[in-house]
Parts: structure tokens; sequence; C-alpha cells
């Protein structure tokens, strides 16, 4: 006699492949983070010494302006490594409960000014309030990157869809490597060019952008802060008929009391006399801070390291 055996594989081997993807984009993160610091040490000390020049009374005309361009120059530079610090989570990051619903609709007016008029947007976002915790800087990353993106992908115009909605993940959802739980779902969906079969694997990859210009981390950083937040993206793609983004976040129980925001007092720069203890090992970095410093009249002990 004979027996057959016959399983069906093609969710585990889809999730297989997700969780190598994870382990790539892992990696990557961990070489762009170490290459982020010690550029960043680099650029410190450029700003650094640019902005001395600036205070300098007797620089003339042609040399501040010099000046001014290097300073531009480099503030590019600083953003940049803002956001590889973001995609290698080296970024400071301050989470806190926010309502995404109520954050998507206040963000719609933000969003029309970026993107064309020839592109509609939609919100489909419900009355109740679905909360996330998270850092306010980055949601609006992930919103902004998100319908960039999608607008992009639309050149002759369209329709953008913005939808928050909530989903149960359960234990026998093999093809997620979301744990167990609840979770808010934000979706953005547009009806542009969709993406060919082959991309897909790598639009998550920083620095991997099939556009003329740009830097290609707007992807990457949406990628790294929902998984660091213990989240997922999903894409759905068709060629020419559009692509949605899922991104899902861990469901929060909202607060009990909300605390009012109070806007930062505006601080001017500070100038004085008094001793200051600089400690920091690069020592390019600790010889540029410590000439800021002691240009605005305070005196600087500086020490290699915290011994």
């Amino acid at each position: 006699g004979g027996v057959a055996l016959l399983e069906d594989l093609s969710e585990r081997r889809q999730l297989e492949e997700r969780m190598r993807e994870s382990q790539k984009m892992e990696a990557i993160g961990r070489l762009a983070g170490g290459i982020a610091h010690d550029f960043n040490n680099l650029l410190s000390v450029v700003i650094g010494l640019a902005d001395l020049l600036e205070l300098e009374g007797e620089l003339e005309a042609r040399g501040r302006e010099y000046v001014g361009d290097i300073q531009r120059v480099a503030q590019s530079g600083a953003e940049l490594v803002a956001k590889l610090m973001t995609f290698s989570r080296r970024q400071v990051v301050r989470p806190e409960l926010i309502d995404l619903v109520a954050r998507v609709r206040e963000s719609g007016s933000m969003l029309g000014r970026l993107i064309r008029e020839t592109i509609a947007i939609e919100l489909d976002t419900g009355d109740v309030g679905l909360w996330v915790e998270l850092d306010r800087s980055q949601l609006d990353q992930i919103l902004v990157n998100l319908c960039v993106n999608a607008a992009d992908a639309m050149v002759g115009g369209g329709r953008l869809t913005i939808a928050t909605s909530a989903r149960d993940v359960g234990e026998g959802e093999r093809t997620t490597l979301l744990e167990p739980g609840r979770y808010v779902c934000l979706s953005v969906r547009d009806t542009g060019a969709g993406i060919p079969e082959d991309l897909r694997s790598k639009i998550f990859e920083p620095f991997f952008t099939t556009k003329a210009s740009g830097t290609g981390l707007g992807l990457a950083n949406v990628y790294a802060i929902v998984t660091a937040a213990g989240g997922e993206v999903e894409v759905d793609s068709v060629v020419g008929e559009g692509t949605e983004f899922r991104v899902y976040l861990p469901m929060r129980v909202p607060p009990t009391r909300r605390r009012s925001r109070s806007g930062a007092a505006h601080q001017a720069v500070a100038r004085g006399s008094e001793r200051i203890l600089l400690v920091e090992d690069n020592d390019n970095v600790r010889r540029s801070t410590s000439r800021q410093l002691e240009a605005i009249g305070y005196r600087v002990e500086t020490a290699r390291d915290g011994v």
C-alpha cells in the first residue's frame, strides 16, 4: 500500500521570508547606526567651527557668506544623520499616549500643503479614539513619509485615503510577526502606479529609491519606528492600480486625565562667566565645543572621560 501526505507550506514560507527580512533590516540598522555616530562627530566639529567663525567681528562680507553656506550644508548633513539615527533606533525618543484618530484629523491640513492639488485626500477615521504609545514627532514622520511616498506614485493625480481601525491578532495567525493582542491599524492607500513584485522586498532598505532625488530613508524610517514600537508594516500593491501600506501599532488604554501641552518658552543664548566641566571622548568634538563655550564667556575645564 501507499500513503500520500500533502501539506500547504505557503503560510510557513511567507512567515520565514518575513523573519529573514526582519533580521536583514536589523543588521543594516546596526551598520547604519555606527556610521551615523562617527559622521555626527565630524559634523559637530564642522558646525562648531562655523559658529565660531560667525562670531568673529572682523570677518568680511564674502567670508560671512561662505560661513553661511557651510552652516546650511552641514545642517543638511545633520538632518540626514538624524534620519539614520532614527532608522538604527539610536535617536532619543519620548513616547506618550496619543489618540491616532485625533492626530490623523489634525494632520489633514498639514498633509494638504505637502501634497499636490491634483490629489484628493480622504479621511476614514470613525469617531472612537484609538490610542497608541509613540513619540509624537515619530508619528508625524510615519504619516508624512507614507503620504508623500503615495503622492509621488500618483504623477497624474489620484486619490489618497487615510484610514484608522482596530484589529485583533490571534495565536493562529501564522503569517504575521505580531504578538497576539489588540492593535491599531493606520492605512494609507493610493491609486498610483503600484510597486513591481521584484522591488517590494527592497522598499524598506535604507538608501533604496526609484526617485531621481531623495535619500531613500523615508520608508526605512517608517519601518524602524514601527518595529521598535512593537508593530509591523504590511504592503499590498497591484501595478497600475495602486498601493496600500498598513501600519500596526499596539493598542493602549486611553488615559483617564489628559495633561495640557504647553509650548516651551523661548530662551536666549546663554552667556556668562561660570566654570564648566566638559567631558567628551572625541578629541575634535571636545576641542570644538570648548571653543564655542569660551567664545560666549564661560571658563571651560575639559576631560576625556569620567575618571
